[in-house]
């Protein structure tokens, strides 16, 4: 026994080891810039923080890591029960580490915390609003039938100064429960620094924003994926069309009714001033908006399974007399979309989208009346509708056909668009319809390589997706967000 006391083990062995080596001869204040860059350049993908990681290879690695507070000023709670009690410590543990950092703050309730009961939700509220003023993100999801109204209660009359991004969103709601509560007004005390909010139609429904305060949104996405017919009004589009400051816009759903026009009565017209980004899967928004709204800025226009008719573009709003509704447009998508079998409607959608360098087409091969049909008989020699475009993108999800175009008619359509605007135009296809050309017709396919005018892409993957979307890597919505959007979701 006493030779055993005697002698070092091998935990002793390893701490004298570890204090020769020489990354732990690192100053302080390098090492701590060497966990800070480790932190900001980390994906986020990983169930374990590097926060954590580090402060657990050894104590000189975890005394520099915990006097760290922007390690831990970042609070991700994805999949865990927030009810149990080692997450509520893991939770109290961050906020104390992160001292007077800006806080982001994201939970997902699961339907086991919905079990649980809103004392289990209750606690975690405790726990952050203390901390109120340091929140910069907060990103909630609500798994099943959580009535969000009960978290908008506890937000009613708080002040949240530093507040940039907020994301409520829940899969289901209970549609009965939302039609007896009050609509609640939430940071009755202010947020004057949020730029980024997304609510699903639920939460949408249950709360409000102050409008004593000036809130200057420009990212907005609303989503409404339930099919509890719950309906806004028209004007209320309209008035999101009006916020001064918002640049981009989202919609995700049917969320608004029909505009109601009275014979002989001019629709209703406002002028989205900073309107920069839109895209939108709401098919009365899509079918009736360009008689209402004018977007000067707007750049990229996303327009997914909207169904074009002669009433969709009236002659009113291609006349010489009215100005263009959107002067800058670069990008237009065109996602699953469909038209009445008339020529008419077709050229009066290129006609109000004239100036776009960039045009994106991704159809469902099963689709009926897909607009890309009609669009490329009307693209074809000797037309010329889009004088600018320089880029022009089919997406095809088919894995041995490409729905009326094919190599011949591509190389015919760049060669004449060159000759006669002077443009060169690159068409962009996925990988199977480029294998494709080049064993149907290796003629046509060699010249358009040859001349620049066929660029090869690759399916999307992991959410990746070749449809534009300037805000995606800005707003930091979590990955869902694009779930509504994405060209290979039918």
């Amino acid at each position: 026994i006493e030779t055993k006391m005697e002698t070092p083990t091998r935990l002793d062995y390893a701490r004298i080891h570890n204090r020769m080596l020489p990354i732990l001869k690192l100053p302080f204040e390098l090492a701590y810039m060497i966990f800070k860059l480790a932190y900001d350049t980390s994906s986020g993908g990983h169930s374990i923080g590097i926060e954590v990681v580090v402060s657990h290879v050894c104590r000189s690695w975890r005394s520099i890591s915990i006097a760290c507070p922007e390690l831990w000023s970042t609070f991700n709670h994805p999949s865990c029960a927030v009810h149990r009690q080692e997450s509520i410590h893991r939770l109290v543990t961050y906020l104390e580490r992160s001292c007077n950092k800006p806080l982001n703050l994201s939970f997902h309730v699961s339907s086991e915390d919905r079990s649980a009961g809103r004392p289990a939700i209750a606690n975690v509220l405790e726990k952050i609003i203390l901390h109120v003023s340091r929140w910069r993100q907060l990103s909630i999801s609500i798994s099943n039938a959580w009535p969000a109204n009960y978290l908008f209660k506890q937000l009613e009359s708080l002040s949240a100064p530093n507040l940039e991004l907020l994301e409520i969103y829940t899969s289901e709601f209970d549609l009965d429960r939302i039609q007896r509560v009050t609509k609640r007004v939430c940071f009755l005390g202010g947020t004057p620094k949020l730029r980024s909010l997304r609510m699903d139609s639920g939460c949408f429904i249950s709360c409000k924003l102050p409008t004593t305060v000036n809130i200057r949104l420009i990212t907005l996405q609303l989503e409404r994926l339930s099919s509890h017919r719950v309906i806004h009004p028209w004007k209320d589009f309209l008035a999101l069309l009006s916020s001064p400051d918002l640049v981009n816009l989202s919609l995700a759903g049917n969320f608004f009714a029909k505009p109601n026009r009275s014979p002989g009565i001019q629709p209703t017209k406002v002028t989205a001033t900073h309107l920069t980004n839109f895209r939108c899967s709401d098919k009365n928004v899509a079918q009736h908006m360009w008689n209402s709204i004018r977007a000067p800025r707007l750049q990229l226009l996303v327009l997914k399974g909207a169904h074009f008719d002669l009433s969709t573009f009236p002659y009113s709003i291609i006349s010489v007399n009215n100005p263009p509704l959107f002067p800058s447009l670069e990008t237009l998508a065109l996602i699953n979309c469909e038209s009445v079998p008339r020529a008419i409607t077709v050229e009066r959608l290129t006609e109000v989208t004239k100036n776009i360098t960039r045009l994106v087409v991704s159809q469902n091969p099963l689709g009926k009346n897909n607009v890309v049909d009609y669009m490329i008989k009307l693209i074809a020699p000797p037309r010329i509708l889009w004088p600018h475009l320089k880029d022009l993108t089919f997406i095809n999800f088919s894995e041995y056909y490409f729905d009326g175009l094919d190599a011949s008619t591509a190389l015919a359509l760049v060669k004449h668009h060159l000759e006669t605007s002077k443009t060169h135009c690159t068409v962009r296809i996925l990988d199977r319809h480029d294998d494709w050309w080049r064993q149907a017709d290796p003629e046509s396919w060699i010249h358009l390589r040859q001349g620049g005018f066929l660029q090869r892409i690759v399916a999307p993957e992991d959410g990746v997706d070749h449809v534009p979307w300037p805000p995606r890597n800005g707003t930091n919505f979590k990955p869902s967000s694009e779930s509504p959007f994405v060209t290979y979701a039918y």
